[in-house]
């Protein structure tokens, strides 16, 4: 696999690695809810990456890696050392089986935060 750096040294990175592309493109709020989680990252001072889940997704190496719904099977493809944290219902059938899956959520922010807390 590809191995690819992040740039800008100074600040903090992340990679969100989405859900599975058959579910984001049959939902009307998934780009939304991407752009949503990437702008709370950002205020918080990530340089962040955005990844599609599909296998053989390329490495990047980040401070932490987010997982949503399916895309927390690639997790485990995180570099050694990288935090990761799981957002979203993976075994949901259809985006609103949960009622969330691309809502962010005060408890998605505070699973967030934490895992955040720990970089700082």
């Amino acid at each position: 696999m590809k191995l690819t750096l992040l740039e800008n040294f100074d600040r903090h990175t992340a990679v969100i690695i989405k859900d599975d592309p058959d579910v984001i493109n049959k939902d009307q709020y998934a780009d939304d809810f991407y752009f949503e989680v990437q702008r709370y990252l950002e205020r918080s001072g990530y340089q962040v990456t955005m990844v599609e889940n599909y296998p053989g997704i390329p490495i990047v190496r980040a401070d932490v890696w987010i997982g949503h719904a399916n895309g927390q099977e690639r997790l485990k493809e995180a570099p050694e050392g990288t935090l990761t944290v799981k957002i979203g219902n993976p075994k949901a059938q259809h985006p609103y089986d949960d009622g969330y899956q691309y809502v962010l959520t005060d408890d998605i922010k505070q699973e967030l935060d934490l895992v955040l807390a720990e970089i700082k």
